[in-house]
């Protein structure tokens, strides 16, 4: 693993798109850990947070199919700046919210550029990995979880020590776009060579279709862990505020670890065992994490199923960039269409279960969605 990293990290365009994928998640980590302040601050029900979570899909699912056609449009280097800039610009403004409609809104536009960003940098990473002939999106994912876990913890700190959560995103969201300008002669380098036979939108075919519902299945998991663990680790465990951000900071290690390992393990093992382990690894990992009242045993859960999440999305990321007759910008947005609904979608509709049942029950529901990649992972070709 060392070997393949330290030739990721010598190379500057891998080295870049890993860096672009650190900042998004970032952003998104310290987003989360303001998610049960903002509750609190707006007075808002599981259900009414779960509706107002709802602008971040919305905004996300109505870009998605454009964005291989934008990227395109402007080229793979430009958009990914682009996307990257306008990501954590408006990476703020939900914590500027001042009612449930107003956190919706702030969402919707943080959906948008959400979508644009993760389609051009995974499509960055998929054109490096063709140029330099080696298999890197796992550690581009990596990177993405490292991340979220420092963000997140970072976002712990911030929280315990009661910084108001429109100082402390502001000043994040400033940082990112200082290092991200450092990195933008490289970032306007990248290219996609099969971007001249476009479309205007990017759908889901036949060819990736079943790819699409595994990345929906793995990425619903990941919107609830990112969106709720928090929640459920203050509201359920009644937990410190120190510990709070630690559940989805130790799934994001443990999702780290594994995707850092990914490009050395998937080759060996093959794809279709690692998203069966892997949705194993999840079931048991959520059953850990919902049925213990000890915050410290639910974290280690939370990091099992950050460990079986792992290489599930990497690997159909790369699948769907290699479809024949599509660029990679289309081929990831067509998957991620419907993937990125999972992301976004799950968390609104585990908030209205919570209301009607508990929270408890309304994240233990997703386990079902193990079971169903492992089953598509034993019919689909990956």
């Amino acid at each position: 693993m060392l070997k393949h990293l330290s030739g990721f990290f010598s190379q500057a365009e891998s080295r870049t798109v890993g860096l672009i994928f650190s900042f998004n998640s970032i952003m998104f980590g310290n987003w989360v850990t303001r998610i049960p302040d903002m509750k609190t601050s707006l007075e808002l029900s599981a259900s009414d947070l779960g509706l107002a979570l709802l602008g971040m899909p919305i905004g996300s699912i109505l870009m998605m199919p454009i964005c291989g056609w934008l990227i395109n449009k402007q080229g793979l280097g430009r958009a990914t700046a682009i996307g990257a800039f306008l990501f954590l610009l408006t990476g703020a403004l939900p914590a500027f919210a001042f009612n449930q409609l107003s956190l919706m809104a702030a969402l919707f536009v943080y959906g948008i550029n959400t979508a644009y960003m993760d389609v051009s940098m995974n499509a960055a990473a998929a054109v490096t990995e063709k140029k330099q002939k080696q298999t890197i999106m796992s550690t581009c994912h990596g990177m993405w979880s490292l991340g979220a876990m420092v963000g997140s913890g970072i976002g712990s700190l911030f929280v315990g020590f009661a910084v108001s959560p429109h100082v402390h995103l502001v000043s994040i969201a400033i940082l990112l776009i200082v290092l991200l300008s450092v990195l933008l002669p490289i970032i306007l380098k990248y290219h996609d060579e099969d971007a001249s036979d476009s479309h205007a939108l990017a759908l889901p075919n036949k060819a990736v279709l079943g790819l699409a519902f595994i990345a929906f299945c793995s990425m619903l998991n990941e919107g609830v862990i990112a969106d709720w663990s928090a929640v459920y680790m203050a509201e359920e465990l009644e937990s410190s505020p120190f510990l709070t951000g630690l559940a989805f900071s130790g799934y994001a290690m443990m999702m780290a670890i594994g995707r850092f390992s990914g490009d050395i393990l998937i080759p060996h093992i093959g794809n279709r065992r690692i998203v069966i382990a892997g949705a194993l690894i999840t079931l048991i990992g959520i059953s850990v994490a919902l049925t213990s009242n000890m915050p410290l045993i639910a974290i280690s859960g939370f990091a099992c199923v950050g460990l079986g999440l792992s290489c599930i999305v990497p690997v159909v990321f790369s699948a769907s960039a290699k479809i024949p007759g599509m660029s990679s910008g289309e081929g990831i947005a067509a998957t991620a269409t419907i993937g990125y609904t999972g992301f976004l979608l799950g968390p609104p509709l585990i908030g209205w279960i919570a209301d009607a049942t508990s929270l408890s029950l309304a994240m233990g529901s997703v386990a079902i969605l193990a079971g169903i990649m492992a089953l598509l992972a034993m019919r689909v070709r990956l």
